[in-house]
């Protein structure tokens, strides 16, 4: 995803809080929980605080209908501050690389016990290859030379050389 609509997203998401007749609840820390994780990451800070701070939880406050508005209300300016900071920081320092492969969700454990393996196999193969290769190519020659020697003797037999000659 593109910075620009990261921080689309974050103003759509601000402009929920600054409108007055939007009812904020916990389905908008949620989702924009769930933005938050994927601009930042899983560990961030952002997240951290969003999970840990920022709460529209209204049955916590007194039945009185003005505490209740002042809650909402210092929710909905501390939600709108952290949504302009994580705007400021992803201008300035841009999204979290989201292209993740395979090998950094995976355990270094793992990887370097999946990598030795891989390692000894591939020696030992190539050790089999290469003994059975030159043990074929051994019977070949061996082959070959008995040929040529049996070739060798039907020429002497046919002409009837010496043995003292070819030595």
């Amino acid at each position: 995803m593109r910075k620009n609509k990261a921080i689309g997203i974050l103003n759509i998401q601000r402009l929920k809080l600054e409108d007055n007749s939007y009812y904020a609840d916990r389905k908008w820390t949620i989702q924009t929980q769930d933005y938050i994780k994927y601009f930042f990451g899983e560990n961030s800070p952002q997240l951290e605080y969003i999970k840990n701070y920022i709460d529209f939880n209204y049955y916590r406050v007194n039945s009185n209908p003005d505490e209740k508005e002042a809650k909402i209300q210092k929710e909905k300016d501390s939600a709108i501050r952290f949504i302009n900071d994580c705007i400021e920081i992803i201008e300035n320092k841009g999204l979290v690389n989201q292209n993740h492969n395979f090998l950094e969700r995976a355990n270094n454990t793992i990887l370097i016990t999946v990598i030795l393996f891989l390692i000894s196999g591939l020696i030992s193969g190539g050790y089999i290859f290469g003994v059975s290769t030159t043990d074929s190519k051994n019977v070949e020659l061996r082959q070959e030379n008995k040929l040529l020697k049996d070739s060798l003797n039907k020429v002497r037999t046919t002409f009837k050389i010496p043995n003292n000659i070819t030595k």
